[in-house]
């Protein structure tokens, strides 16, 4: 029984804590983007999940006009900008009675900050007024410390496209405050 207990000790003492610098990349995403409700990375798969609350039952004719959209718009954007392919990104949605959250998932070695910009755009471009934004984080923050967080937010994402967290992480949005954590 003690070895058993002895080996749980180890284990939990070994367990590989995230870096600080990966918090800290999904933290300047959710302050410079009030439009990602919730974000998400799991390492096993090397994907960042953005998260997006539309105010509407959204059809599957609506989420297949966004698929096409965002297509075609990365598909541009990647021939005149990156002069890549397209990688493969899951666009899902999940209905929560008078709300839908829209996923928007990306393999984060694929991912630049400027396609972040982008897709932020353009889920306000489509979604219109449905699109929820974080208002108390939009409207109190200064425009040097957005421009901050932006700068960050590139450096650290061009970081985890080099180095991949290993940890799977979320961040959140709570009453103007942002929280991120190990899952």
């Amino acid at each position: 029984m003690a070895k058993i207990f002895s080996g749980l000790l180890h284990k939990m003492h070994t367990r590989q804590q995230p870096r600080p610098h990966d918090i800290q990349m999904l933290g300047a995403l959710l302050v410079r983007y009030p439009e990602v409700d919730t974000v998400e990375y799991e390492p096993r798969y090397e994907q960042l999940t953005l998260n997006f609350m539309v105010r509407a039952a959204l059809t599957s004719q609506d989420m297949e006009g966004y698929d096409d959209l965002l297509t075609e718009s990365f598909r541009s954007y990647r021939q005149l900008e990156v002069a890549d392919e397209l990688p493969h990104i899951a666009i899902t949605a999940e209905a929560l009675e008078r709300l839908t959250s829209v996923h928007v998932c990306w393999p984060i070695r694929e991912l630049a900050a400027e396609e972040v910009d982008l897709l932020t755009d353009l889920a306000a471009q489509y979604f219109q007024d449905g699109l929820l934004v974080d208002k108390l984080m939009d409207a109190n923050l200064e425009a040097d410390f957005i421009d901050q967080q932006e700068e960050m937010f590139a450096l650290l994402l061009a970081e985890a496209r080099q180095h991949p967290p290993r940890q799977a992480l979320a961040g959140y949005r709570d009453g103007g405050h942002i929280i991120v954590y190990n899952r």
